[in-house]
């Protein structure tokens, strides 16, 4: 289990930056998968060839490939022994009384938790780091509400760090695709060159034949170079999205143990109270030290002067409260001296637009009157038109009567 936690601290430290590793471990990985490929395929088969016969774009691939994934496996390391220390964090912190409220001077009381000597491996990681440097916050500025700033501070910024720690990965998955790319338009410039100076250099169809596998063979080192590249690239875009997807989890369950957990269970401290308290402890301080430790001197001051100073204390307090209502009796006033300015210009706008548009609106009811007329008018007018129209019809279909019954006695005659 020692052991374990030894390598996990181990990782951790890796995060930070050690190239060097990576790029040996890449290496070697490159070295044994072309091994394994040698040993395991047959001569002259398809996998041997993809990744033997297909130019130099294949090793930069397979090697972009274990390069990435060996950053990814350390992240991946480092994510388990983050995870790790985020569980042992949310036990300690469910060790102490659910209903416990502490003040900044109980601080110790969860920081000695953290920097206990048995949980050293976990020192350095982000949990016991951002609990650690609250509480030390805390201490300090004896506010609950600075150290919620500093724990929302530091959620921002270790956000900012794993956005960014996926940079150099991003752009290794944008490569191995772009190098397939390139041994594609490789080989399909080297097929076409090829095939130009046959087709030139060439007496008869034989000829031709004969020289057609080394276009062939460009064409397949263009179309195999994208296909590697594309395969090993959906791999690690899959393993990437899997881990970053843990690694914003952790975080989101890291803030809400510090908020939930930590920040829930201290108080806001009073300065107040503890100024008062302060100066009776100087006071008694003094008094002891000027009697030189005598008691019964140091009783009768106390007998005398500690009433005093608690009633100058008071008194104090009391005038910095009577000050404050005072303030806020003041500000009330005013705001109701506001209200009521506010409440008699509404009035007097709603006074002065009713005086201004009475006139306009007798106006429009009189000018709505006389449309009514008028309507009324016209559809008398439309009515006598149509009687007119329907009578004049009457009499031309008489005139028509009569005339027919004449033309037709013409007719006989």
């Amino acid at each position: 289990m020692r052991i374990i936690e030894k390598i996990r601290l181990r990782v951790a430290q890796w995060r930070e930056g050690n190239f060097l590793v990576v790029i040996v471990a890449a290496i070697l990985a490159t070295v044994l998968t072309y091994l394994l490929v040698w040993l395991l395929t047959p001569a002259r088969s398809y996998v041997r060839d993809l990744f033997y016969e297909r130019s130099w774009i294949q090793y930069a691939s397979t090697f972009c490939f274990w390069l990435t994934m060996a950053i990814l496996i350390l992240k991946h390391l480092a994510y388990r022994y983050e995870r790790a220390a985020y569980e042992v964090g949310r036990n300690l912190m469910g060790k102490l009384d659910s209903g416990a409220t502490l003040t900044w001077a109980e601080t110790d009381t969860v920081r000695e938790r953290f920097v206990d000597k048995n949980l050293q491996a976990y020192q350095r990681s982000l949990t016991f780091n951002r609990i650690s440097n609250a509480m030390e916050r805390l201490r300090k500025t004896q506010s609950t509400s600075a150290m919620e700033d500093y724990l929302r501070t530091r959620s921002d910024i270790d956000g900012s760090e794993l956005e960014s720690s996926y940079a150099d990965i991003r752009y290794l998955t944008w490569l191995i695709p772009t190098l397939g790319f390139i041994g594609t338009v490789m080989g399909i410039g080297v097929g076409i060159a090829g095939f130009s100076q046959i087709i030139e250099t060439a007496r008869g169809f034989e000829e031709i034949r004969k020289a057609l596998p080394t276009v062939t063979l460009a064409l397949g080192t263009a179309f195999d170079t994208t296909l590697l590249a594309l395969g090993l690239s959906a791999v690690v875009v899959f393993y990437m999205s899997a881990l970053l997807k843990r690694e914003e989890q952790l975080l989101e369950k890291v803030d809400h143990l510090c908020f939930d957990g930590v920040c829930a269970i201290f108080r806001e401290h009073s300065t107040a109270s503890a100024e008062i308290v302060q100066a009776l402890a100087d006071k008694v301080d003094f008094i002891v030290d000027r009697n030189a430790g005598n008691r019964a001197s140091v009783e009768q001051v106390l007998r005398h002067e500690l009433p005093v100073l608690l009633s100058q204390q008071l008194t104090q307090l009391m005038q910095a409260i009577a000050l404050q209502l005072a303030e806020l009796s003041q500000v009330s006033r005013q705001l109701a001296a506001a209200q009521n300015a506010h409440n008699q210009i509404r009035q007097d706008v709603r006074d002065e637009l009713a005086r201004h548009l009475t006139p306009q609106l007798n106006a429009l009811e009189q000018l709505n009157a006389l449309n009514r007329d008028f309507l009324a008018q016209l559809k008398s007018i439309a009515q006598n038109t149509s009687q007119m129209a329907a009578g004049q019809e009457k009499a031309a279909e008489l005139r028509e009567t009569k005339v027919v019954p004449r033309e037709k006695a013409r007719e006989e005659i």
